[in-house]
């Protein structure tokens, strides 16, 4: 699979996790908690516009992989033929 691919479909899954958990937020919100609990929905919503950040930040970091070093521990955990 291509990294492109794979991102892709990452995001896809991001997006559509969250668009889930929006409306069980959003239903709470307008139902009202079960019987017996206490919900903070401004900071449940507060934590739930948080956590849809959490994928593009990590996407938007740059990483500085030393590949070289990744293929040589690589090479030295694979067993070898012969």
């Amino acid at each position: 699979m291509l990294t492109e691919e794979f991102v892709a479909a990452v995001t896809e899954f991001d997006r559509s996790l969250f668009e889930v958990m929006q409306e069980r937020v959003d239903g709470i919100a307008a139902t009202g908690p079960p019987t017996g609990v206490s919900i903070d929905l401004p900071g449940l919503y507060r934590e739930h516009a948080e956590r849809r950040t959490w994928l593009s930040r990590a996407l938007a970091l740059e990483v500085g992989t030393d590949w070289d070093a990744v293929r040589s521990g690589a090479s030295m955990l694979l067993p070898r033929s012969g």
